[in-house]
């Protein structure tokens, strides 16, 4: 693990060490230590938004009447222990609920609406409109008072949950994509390696030079979701392109024939 953080400040940053690894073993420590240490900051990032979106659950969850009970069953959901249409204001936050069908779409002034068959959620800042269609999803039997007592005696495992959570999708999302970059990357640089350069790359030391390759992309990816840039994505292909291009064809690490260092 010492000589992660060493191989890492080579890869993104010394073109001739990042050259070097064509020719070494592949490296698939590192590339999983890699996404590990990215998914794992990530997650360190989102940790106070989660803790204070668990807090603020609990609060509002306070304020929620006693006895309301939520049951799916098939592509319904009822509500009861309320009156409906029952409206719950917190601040900004706003719920609508009606599983009476007497409102058919969602209020343009709640944050959340709950019918019979879909559960709304209106845009937030860069996020659209989201729609849930209860019929997608198994049964299930709520009561909100139980719900509370959770919340309010389980609130840092809540956070704990989450926070791993947060770091077991971003280590998976980022891998698989990371995996199909390498893979498709390495194949077509050994193609144009061989017909527009008219230099011979192995597909093993492509994939090994990649595999490292990958390492200042992954972490300018990184950056921007921690940021809330949306172009995380196009980020990681395009400098990802731009490292295979410098360390493959402006260092040079191929050995001379043996011939021509003997003249």
């Amino acid at each position: 693990m010492l000589r992660f953080p060493r191989d890492l400040r080579g890869y993104i940053a010394n073109i001739a060490f990042l050259s070097a690894a064509r020719t070494e073993p592949l490296k698939f420590s590192y590339f999983f230590q890699l996404h590990i240490c990215v998914a794992f900051l990530l997650a360190i990032v989102f940790t106070p938004e989660i803790t204070d979106l668990t807090r603020t659950l609990r609060t509002k969850l306070e304020h929620v009447p006693p006895g309301i009970r939520l049951e799916k069953k098939g592509d319904y959901i009822a509500v009861s222990g309320v009156v409906q249409p029952y409206t719950f204001v917190e601040g900004a936050f706003v719920v609508t609920v009606d599983t009476t069908g007497a409102i058919k779409e969602r209020p343009a002034t709640s944050t959340m609406f709950i019918s019979r068959d879909v559960f709304e959620i209106a845009p937030y800042q860069n996020q659209p409109a989201q729609h849930i269609l209860w019929k997608d999803g198994g049964d299930f039997v709520v009561a909100i008072d139980e719900f509370k007592k959770l919340v309010q005696e389980n609130e840092r495992a809540i956070v704990i949950v989450f926070t791993l959570a947060m770091f077991a999708y971003f280590f998976m999302s980022s891998l698989l994509f990371s995996f199909m970059l390498v893979a498709t990357w390495s194949v077509l640089s050994r193609l144009t390696s061989r017909f527009i350069f008219n230099e011979k790359i192995s597909l093993r030391d492509s994939v090994a030079f990649h595999m490292v390759a990958i390492s200042g992309p992954l972490v300018l990816w990184g950056l921007c979701v921690a940021f809330g840039l949306t172009v995380g994505a196009l980020v990681e292909v395009i400098s990802f392109i731009v490292y295979s291009i410098f360390g493959l064809r402006f260092i040079g690490q191929q050995k001379p024939p043996e011939g021509a260092q003997k003249k």
